[in-house]
């Protein structure tokens, strides 16, 4: 409410002879001059100064300020509330609210604290930046009941945002879904911003790591995964967020979600071609697509590009879960993606492991030229112990073919092997040279097997 109608009610009441006159009277000239300039420094954003002369203004007993200015004298306790906030002084804000809501009900549209039930929505705000949760919640509720909805303008997108990250806090995941979806299928009429989405995401998958509940999370991903995928311009800006989120929940063992959230990360390839083609078939070439688009080939160029961390995420995501054939798929495509990456020694290490694996379990199966393959392919491009291990079985199982040149070839690998380490072994770990000497003596073996014509394999 604009100051001068404060006053111009309270004028009114004087000469109505509603108020002791005197007392009014001194009490309506200090009020004459704080509550203006109060107001002049709460537009002029000086808080400090603002909550100073509110804090004067405020300085009556309720019952007195209820004698002399009626609910309007809630207003000034609204506007202490505000700044308060302002200065994140959240513990005295929800008392300034309380009061405001409390001491002054409102008695009409004209006339009385127009702020009453909005501030039930400011006590909400306030005691959630004092993580007083449940507080929050009841007053939010309560807003959503009492509010005038004409006069109590608010941004839903928000509340309702706000509201449910206050059940995630509590651990309260259901009831928490309930008031994101709202905002999220509500988000073209609310509006609800991306900014707002992804922190109730944020708030989301904290609540389910705490409580171990990955299966909340994969569904309300499920349900919602396309107005969690935002078209270009929008996702870049959240594809560290979705990558720290999706790196979180592996971490806490709940790969799935891992690889749901991995999904909500922009694909920069697919990304990239979509915006060339949409600015080819725009003759104004909106800025924002090609900002989007010069930030995507600048991301590209960098030592940790987006496509490199999600490819490497969604790996270890899938090998966690035992699917070691497409977590050799993306580890392979990082190799022909990105072979200069910070990551491509630590990936061929993870990649040679799981093609052991893989050639392991075909072996196991009975698909021995498979296996063989496999085997071949870890030792003649892998790194780390395991491609000692590799070569090794390889070489067995090359040498056990029993076919025409395959014990001569089974030892020339090994002795392959053993000439492109040979300047390695220094700097191998103990673990890397016992695996190196395990392929030098089965060489030998064979070696002397092939000297002597010896038919049985070792």
């Amino acid at each position: 409410m604009h100051v001068h109608r404060l006053l111009h009610v309270i004028r009114i009441s004087l000469s109505a002879g509603c108020f002791f006159a005197v007392a009014a009277a001194q009490d309506l000239d200090e009020l004459s001059s704080l509550v203006p300039e109060s107001l002049a420094a709460m537009k002029a954003e000086k808080w400090e100064d603002a909550l100073g002369l509110l804090t004067k203004t405020t300085a009556m007993r309720p019952e007195e300020a209820s004698r002399v200015f009626g609910p309007q004298y809630g207003v000034v306790w609204y506007r202490r509330g505000i700044c308060e906030m302002k200065l994140k002084r959240w513990d005295e804000a929800i008392r300034s609210f309380e009061t405001c809501y409390r001491d002054y009900p409102n008695r009409g549209p004209s006339g009385g604290n127009i702020y009453q039930t909005k501030a039930l929505l400011k006590w909400g705000e306030s005691a959630v930046g004092a993580k007083r949760w449940e507080i929050a919640i009841s007053r939010f509720r309560k807003f959503l009941v009492e509010r005038d909805k004409t006069r109590d303008k608010f941004q839903p997108g928000g509340f309702y945002v706000t509201l449910g990250a206050c059940h995630f806090r509590l651990g309260q995941i259901p009831e928490g879904n309930e008031q994101l979806e709202i905002a999220i299928r509500n988000r073209e009429t609310f509006p609800t911003t991306p900014d707002q989405i992804v922190a109730g995401i944020q708030a989301l998958v904290a609540a389910a790591i705490e409580g171990k509940n990955e299966a909340a999370l994969l569904d309300f991903i499920s349900s919602n995964q396309s107005a969690l995928s935002f078209e270009p311009q929008h996702a870049l800006a959240y594809a560290t967020v979705y990558l720290k989120l999706a790196s979180d929940a592996g971490a806490s063992g709940m790969h799935q979600a891992a690889l749901a959230l991995y999904q909500l990360v922009i694909d920069p390839e697919r990304a990239a071609t979509e915006l060339k083609g949409r600015l080819d078939s725009s003759g104004a070439k909106p800025p924002e697509l090609a900002a989007t688009l010069r930030q995507l080939e600048e991301n590209s160029r960098s030592e940790t590009p987006i496509g490199l961390l999600k490819l490497a995420g969604w790996a270890s995501s899938q090998e966690a879960l035992g699917n070691r054939q497409l977590a050799c798929e993306a580890r392979e495509r990082i190799v022909r993606d990105y072979p200069d990456s910070t990551l491509s020694e630590e990936n061929l290490l993870r990649l040679t492991s799981i093609r052991v694996g893989v050639a392991q379990a075909a072996e196991r199966e009975g698909r021995i030229e498979e296996a063989i393959s496999g085997f071949e392919k870890a030792w003649l491009e892998g790194r780390g112990r395991d491609v000692a291990v590799a070569t090794k079985r390889w070489m067995e199982l090359v040498w056990n073919r029993n076919l025409a040149g395959d014990r001569l070839s089974a030892c020339r690998g090994g002795l392959s092997y053993l000439e492109a380490t040979k300047e390695q072994e220094v700097e191998m770990s103990e673990q890397d040279r016992s695996a190196r000497d395990e392929v030098a003596r089965l060489v030998r073996s064979f070696q002397a097997r092939l000297t002597a014509k010896v038919e049985p394999a070792p």
